[in-house]
């Protein structure tokens, strides 16, 4: 036997290495439906082409709409923008290039599958009025009329025709959406508690009422609402038109409200002024069952640089 052969047969062979991680049995089967809305991350370009739709408005909310259309054309056709002022309909047709009029005829005789009205909350409702009229498809921002007599009003008008479709956004966003998808699978049992300091009003509550929301308990019936609002000064540093060259520390307002539903559920809302956009507030998404919790704090440091 060679010397390399007996060395070869007579080399200890190692153990092997132990798991980083410990094996955990297999998470059990589902048994609560699925009932989260989750949106397509990439979704193909529609089949008939892409969609055409027509806006009211030359504000910054209209422009969200025209740079998705830029951004998209595949998916998205802006065919025409209804602006009232010449100077508002000139700057549209120079940043995007989009056919702009200040006549709702005109811009409907362009065929938009459907209509954007991005106006003040005061002139919505009539407008609403006035597209359903005429037939047309309308996808309205929240809320679609200022008051709730004012709503009652406009869906008494608009809601029989199936022609308008309020959108709130907010749990269609990726990290709320994979949030609800996992209270509804039964994660942390039946959803008892939720704190949401993000955004403000009506789509806070929206994401309460869903955080909330059990597939065997809906949130039915009257809630009692506790509310105060507080006043301290803070830096603001940035807002919705970029960084501040010079900073400066300028009052603000906290809202700290509760809503107590039916069935011992909670919902805790917090928002402070500007806090879509200062760096300085964190927003924070905690959402407490009887078998655990789910909480976030995103880091500040995702807050974008204007140019980029």
């Amino acid at each position: 036997m060679s010397r390399d052969t007996h060395a070869t047969a007579h080399t200890p062979v190692p153990p092997e290495r132990a798991p980083r991680y410990p094996h955990h049995p297999p998470a059990p089967e589902t048994t609560r439906p699925y009932s989260a809305p989750m949106p397509d991350q990439s979704p193909a370009p529609p089949p008939d082409g892409p969609v055409r739709f027509g806006v009211v408005g030359a504000g910054w909310r209209a422009r969200f709409f025209l740079r998705l259309a830029a951004m998209a054309p595949a998916r998205l056709e802006c065919v025409g923008a209804l602006a009232r002022r010449s100077e508002s309909r000139a700057a549209l047709a120079e940043e995007f290039g989009v056919a702009v009029t200040d006549s709702l005829d005109d811009l409907l005789a362009r065929t938009p599958e459907m209509v954007l009205p991005l106006v003040s909350w005061a002139a919505a409702p009539d407008l609403i009025r006035d597209l359903v009229d005429h037939r047309t498809p309308v996808l309205s921002e929240t809320p679609p009329a200022p008051d709730p007599d004012s709503l009652r009003s406009l869906w008494h008008d608009v809601g029989a025709s199936g022609l308008v479709q309020v959108a709130e956004q907010y749990t269609r966003m990726p990290g709320h959406a994979a949030r609800l998808a996992a209270i509804r699978a039964g994660t942390i049992g039946t959803p008892t508690w939720a704190q949401v300091s993000s955004t403000h009003g009506y789509h806070a509550v929206s994401l309460l009422r869903h955080f909330l929301a059990d597939d065997d308990a809906p949130l039915v019936g009257p809630v009692t609402v506790t509310a105060r609002s507080f006043h301290a000064p803070l830096l603001q540093p940035l807002d919705r038109n970029g960084w501040s060259t010079v900073p400066t520390v300028e009052p603000g307002q906290t809202v700290l409200a509760a809503l107590a539903f039916d069935s011992e559920r909670t919902g805790v809302y917090e928002f402070t002024a500007n806090q879509w956009h200062n760096p300085l507030l964190s927003r924070r998404v905690l959402v407490r069952g009887t078998l655990g919790r789910s909480s976030t704090t995103p880091s500040p440091a995702g807050y974008r640089t204007p140019g980029r």
